[in-house]
């Protein structure tokens, strides 16, 4: 493995029990291993055997998984927890909507302007939304007087 990949200062992600990953960077790299430093710790050791993901600075959150600079299960979730926090609890991943359950009630999400709003436009020009995709069915429909099917898969 080149240590070449990863010269000093690059952005890592190090996997962590607490977070699934933490935002780091290659401090220094030595024959068998990687030191890494993160915001809170210093000198984390991770076997060159094991290269860590790559991460984009800065990070940018998108409505869309398939724009992220890098498509890995770190940027991924990284993403998700940022959007979540935004309170957007719906991104694309290309033509699949994405839902994260907020665990709570939110019915600002779901009103008769919520609904107008997405009438009549395409799915990418407003933010991720069922309605957007019901919108997008509809007017396919209508266009091409054929049927539409819309599957939704979750998990209870």
């Amino acid at each position: 493995m080149s240590t070449l990949l990863y010269p000093p200062e690059t952005p890592i992600w190090l996997p962590s029990t607490t977070h699934a990953f933490l935002p780091s960077t290659i401090h220094s790299t030595s024959q068998t291993h990687f030191i890494c430093t993160t915001e809170t710790t210093q000198n984390v050791q991770i076997p060159i055997t094991q290269p860590p993901d790559l991460r984009s600075v800065p990070a940018q959150p998108q409505d869309d998984l398939t724009l992220l600079p890098l498509l890995s299960n770190p940027e991924v979730l990284e993403n998700l927890r940022i959007k979540y926090e935004q309170k957007q609890i719906y991104l694309y991943s290309g033509l699949v909507l994405i839902a994260t359950n907020p665990f709570q009630r939110m019915p600002e999400l779901y009103t008769k302007q919520i609904i107008q709003a997405y009438a009549g436009k395409q799915r990418n020009q407003l933010e991720p939304h069922v309605f957007a995709v019901a919108e997008e069915a509809l007017t396919e429909m209508i266009r091409t007087e054929k049927g539409q099917s819309i599957i939704i898969s979750g998990e209870r």
